[in-house]
């Protein structure tokens, strides 16, 4: 995980350089490297100043030898995947308040140019998570639509 404009700037410099060195020994061990950019307080970033950050971050990431990213979807994600020389995943982030917002916003990233999507508690903290899953993979991988994904796989909430 990767964190810049933290407010310090030897605590961004110690960050940089703690994950090239976690980075260069994962490689030196044949390990891929997944990078997550997550901003310094989101909560306090406009959308706008949260898609800047994302796409600049997820970069760096790439830049100093991540081999995958993952990230938070941002309004134009499509310049964030497009911009990143690398694979890039979206994060479910916080629990949406239903499993159809959470299918959407796996759509949108994926629509966006997200090569797969990370999600925790928005696959996991549902009625069933096996169907959950299931509606989830086909939107995807397969690209159905999140309302047909959702009705094929009996998510009501």
């Amino acid at each position: 995980c990767l964190t810049l404009r933290t407010g310090e700037e030897s605590r961004d410099a110690a960050n940089v350089e703690l994950f090239c060195r976690l980075s260069a020994e994962a490689h030196q061990l044949g390990l891929p490297v997944v990078g997550e950019y997550f901003p310094a307080r989101p909560d306090r970033l406009s959308p706008e100043e949260l898609h800047d950050e994302v796409m600049r971050g997820s970069r760096i990431l790439a830049e100093l030898g991540a081999d995958l990213i993952k990230t938070y979807c941002t309004l134009r994600f499509d310049e964030v995947t497009a911009g990143c020389p690398v694979p890039v995943l979206g994060l479910g982030a916080e629990k949406t308040p239903r499993q159809l917002q959470a299918l959407e916003l796996a759509a949108r990233i994926v629509q966006g140019g997200g090569r797969g999507v990370v999600f925790g508690r928005n696959a996991v903290q549902v009625p069933d998570p096996a169907a959950f899953q299931r509606a989830l993979c086909a939107v995807v991988q397969d690209g159905v639509s999140p309302a047909e994904a959702a009705r094929a796989n009996g998510l009501t909430d």
